[in-house]
């Protein structure tokens, strides 16, 4: 198991994504947040959706932890990998949209110049880990 450096799950927007996605069911929130998103300018809170969708995909297929807590663990636990892994490609597609130029949350985070490096670097890992 490969350990996630970069907390997502430290600010508001990811800890209510994910009670979104404990609520709705996996595959419900990643057709909302990213099947159905047709925008390309990604705001904060999509932002943070979509790392959280990245992250429990990341878990199931690769068993990278994260420190979700409860929720988390209990999404992971009930999602089949085969299921997870024939969205991927969506979720890659929409986590490198996150860390595009212009991105708001790719902006926010980029405001801390220490923690930024750290953060990209992760998103960057989470991407590559997840099948094309």
């Amino acid at each position: 198991m490969e350990a996630c450096a970069i907390d997502i799950f430290s600010d508001g927007y990811a800890r209510g994504a994910l009670q979104d996605a404990a609520n709705m069911g996996y595959f419900e929130f990643v057709n909302v947040t990213i099947l159905n998103s047709e925008v390309e300018y990604i705001d904060v809170d999509e932002g943070a959706r979509i790392l959280v969708a990245g992250a429990l995909a990341d878990a199931v297929l690769n068993g990278t932890v994260y420190t979700g807590g409860e929720d988390f663990n209990r999404i992971v636990a009930n999602l089949p990998g085969r299921d997870v892994l024939s969205i991927t490609t969506f979720v890659r597609d929409a986590l490198k949209k996150v860390i595009a130029e212009g991105s708001a949350l790719n902006e926010l985070r980029g405001q801390d110049a220490m923690d930024y490096t750290d953060w990209l670097s992760n998103i960057k890992l989470m991407i590559d880990r997840l099948p094309e």
